[in-house]
C-alpha cells in the first residue's frame, strides 16, 4: 500500500530537516561559548544538570544566540523560494502562474517578487541589527 504525501509537508519536511542542522550548531556553538565556571558554580550551589542548563546557561546563551537565530531565519526565508519545484503553491510558484497567464508581463512579476523577499529580509535583518545593538547596550549597562 503506497501513501503519497502532499507537497506541503514535503516541503515542511525538507526545510525543517536542513535547518535543525543549522539552528543545532547555532545552540551548541552559544553553549560552548559560555565560561566554564558557570556550570561550575551551579554545581558547587547543588543545582542538577537540567536546572543549570535551564535557569544558568540558556538565559545567558540565549543572549549571544539571538542574532545568529535571527540570520538564520532570513537564510531560511529565502530558501523557501526552492520549494516550488516540488509543485508548493508559494512566492515563486504564484509568479510562474501568473507569468504562464499572462506572457507580457514576466519581468514586472519577478520583480514584484524579488521586491517582495528583498523587503522581508531586510526587516529581518534590521530587527536582528537593532536587537543586537539593545543586546549590546544591555550587556554593556550591566558589566558597568
Amino acid at each position: 500500500m503506497e501513501t503519497e504525501i502532499p507537497p506541503f509537508w514535503t516541503a515542511v519536511s525538507a526545510i525543517v530537516i536542513y535547518e535543525s542542522a543549522f539552528l543545532a550548531e547555532i545552540i551548541r556553538g552559544g553553549l560552548q561559548a559560555l565560561p566554564a565556571g558557570q556550570v561550575e558554580a551551579a554545581r558547587a550551589m547543588g543545582l542538577g544538570y537540567f536546572q543549570t542548563l535551564f535557569t544558568i546557561q540558556i538565559p545567558q546563551a540565549l543572549t549571544n544566540m539571538i542574532p545568529s537565530l535571527l540570520n538564520q531565519f532570513v537564510s531560511t526565508i529565502k530558501a523557501t523560494s526552492i520549494v516550488y519545484i516540488i509543485g508548493v503553491n508559494e512566492a515563486a510558484f504564484s509568479a510562474q502562474q501568473i507569468n504562464s497567464i499572462e506572457l507580457t508581463g514576466t519581468l514586472r512579476t519577478y520583480l514584484v517578487l524579488a521586491l517582495f523577499y528583498f523587503f522581508i529580509c531586510a526587516l529581518l535583518s534590521r530587527l536582528a541589527k537593532t536587537l543586537e545593538a539593545h543586546l549590546n547596550a544591555k550587556r554593556l549597562g550591566a558589566a558597568t
